[in-house]
């Protein structure tokens, strides 16, 4: 019996057509690895970005001279009875924070830089 040369024909469209389709596949799966990767890159780049302004501003506020020094570590949110608005509270571990209207402490900043430490609270 000779083969039907459509029936061939079709095969060859579907082998064609499958093949393709597990390239497409194996690409959509590189490319979503590649955008993963460039995403993760982007995201540490910020992350350090942030880590070195923080570090910055906090090392500006412990060489100001206008560090209220807290004697415990200091965190976001915590209230900060007697302080003035705008009041520059550092403590002894790198912390630094500004005192809002309500005693709250916010913008916190943190340097592990303990020359500036110790020159900011002595």
């Amino acid at each position: 019996m000779k083969p039907d040369p459509l029936t061939i024909g079709a095969l060859a469209i579907v082998a064609i057509g499958g093949i393709a389709n597990a390239f497409n596949g194996g690409q959509q799966t590189r490319s979503a690895q590649t955008t993963e990767t460039q995403t993760a890159k982007v995201s540490m780049q910020i992350e350090e970005d942030a880590i070195a302004i923080s570090k910055k501003l906090a090392e500006t506020r412990y060489q100001s001279g206008l560090c209220l020094i807290a004697n415990n570590p200091i965190a976001p949110g915590q209230i900060v009875r007697g302080a003035k608005t705008g009041q520059i509270v550092c403590d002894r571990f790198g912390n630094t924070a500004i005192v809002s209207k309500t005693g709250e402490l916010l913008q916190l900043a943190k340097t592990d830089d303990k020359n500036i430490i110790q020159g900011g609270i002595n």
